[in-house]
């Protein structure tokens, strides 16, 4: 009897710390990734405005031979907007809300039909090329924010890879 008195102040306690750390963690993350590629930032700039490029260098989408990409009429810059889906349900969507020529674009990802996160692209000129940046910024919901702080190590190596492909896929 005292066994089950102790697991049950003990799954208490456990359930009152979780929900005290994700009352105190921040529901907004911001996952970001930089790299120097020896590019032009107009050539930069162009490869990530125009939708089609994305399945040459994108990790989450050349990883999967499985999807399914279909394209809105407009592929390029504002309200261009691909859909992918797998097994013939749509499961995201890319939609592109501002290009500023040569240093900016912003897109929002789509989970099926919820908007999931806003992605920034950055490009900075420097002597020896163009540092792009993408960075992702999404809300998670409490009290699931408390795995929050993982995310950077969760989603950056993908990040990592999509500006190694690009860098690859540019300079060829």
């Amino acid at each position: 009897m005292l066994s089950a008195y102790k697991i049950g102040i003990g799954f208490i306690s456990f359930c009152s710390l979780f929900l005290i750390s994700a009352a105190i963690m921040p529901t907004k993350i911001t996952v970001q990734r930089s790299l120097l590629i020896d590019a032009n930032s107009s050539i930069l700039f162009e490869q990530v405005n125009n939708l089609k490029n994305w399945q040459h260098w994108m990790h989450s989408l050349s990883a999967d031979t499985n999807i399914n990409i279909q394209y809105s009429t407009i592929t390029s810059g504002p309200n261009a907007e691909f859909k992918w889906l797998k097994n013939n349900d749509i499961s995201g969507k890319v939609k592109i809300l501002e290009s500023i020529v040569n240093k900016s674009i912003t897109a929002e990802i789509y989970s099926g039909n919820s908007h999931f996160s806003t992605e920034k692209w950055f490009f900075e000129e420097s002597q020896e090329g163009t540092i792009i940046t993408l960075k992702r910024t999404f809300e998670i919901a409490f009290p699931f924010n408390v795995f929050g702080p993982w995310q950077d190590e969760v989603i950056g190596p993908s990040f990592e890879s999509t500006l190694q492909e690009l860098k690859i896929f540019t300079i060829r």
